[in-house]
């Protein structure tokens, strides 16, 4: 598989996924959201949109498409203005590397998605890295609700004084804007200051 896989990596249709904590654990996934799109959508429903079902039929797939297609660009975008745009002050330091992780959590029996940027001379482990992004790729603002559940996720990960970057396409409510203003810990990126500042 080698071969292939390396072809495909080439021609950026692939990309590996590294995951931050287990070095060794390596998965791909498919680069072009146009390719994701094909494979979740157009292909295993083909039929139905053939018999003029269109409308129905894409509005039951607005979970598929805003959690797998959305959502996976939109934290691709978030890594990568991590890693080539963010000035030191918003990330605490100069990210050698950015990859994503995802930390069981025993309170909740499940996991916590998490993007890490990486210092230099740092080893990928809680104590030495810094848990930095969560993405919201719904269409409602982020509120105090997301800060928390990302205050739990760096609890459970043990990294205190990690900061907190919250990034939305659907920009943040007036709470949250208060609560980040309070603190030093947090960084809201919103879509302009995502395509426009750092």
């Amino acid at each position: 598989m080698a071969h292939p896989l390396n072809a495909l990596v080439a021609a950026r249709l692939v990309e590996p996924a590294a995951d931050a904590l287990r070095q060794k654990r390596t998965t791909f996934r498919l680069a072009e959201p146009m390719l994701r799109f094909h494979h979740l959508v157009i292909e295993p429903n083909e039929a139905q949109a053939r018999r003029e079902r269109g409308p129905a039929l894409w509005r039951s797939l607005q979970d598929t498409v805003s959690s797998r297609i959305y959502g996976p660009h939109f934290e691709h975008l978030a890594r990568t203005w991590c890693l080539e745009h963010a000035e030191e002050a918003t990330l605490g330091g100069t990210a050698l590397s950015v990859a994503a992780t995802t930390v069981a959590c025993r309170t909740h029996r499940s996991g916590h998605g998490w993007t890490w940027w990486l210092p230099p001379g740092r080893p990928a482990t809680p104590g030495g890295s810094w848990p930095s992004v969560k993405r919201n790729g719904d269409a409602e603002p982020c509120d105090v609700a997301h800060l928390e559940r990302l205050e739990h996720a760096r609890d459970v990960l043990g990294a205190v004084g990690a900061r907190l970057l919250l990034f939305s396409r659907s920009g943040f409510t007036r709470g949250l804007h208060a609560a980040a203003r309070r603190r030093g810990d947090v960084e809201l990126i919103d879509l302009e200051r995502l395509y426009r500042g750092s």
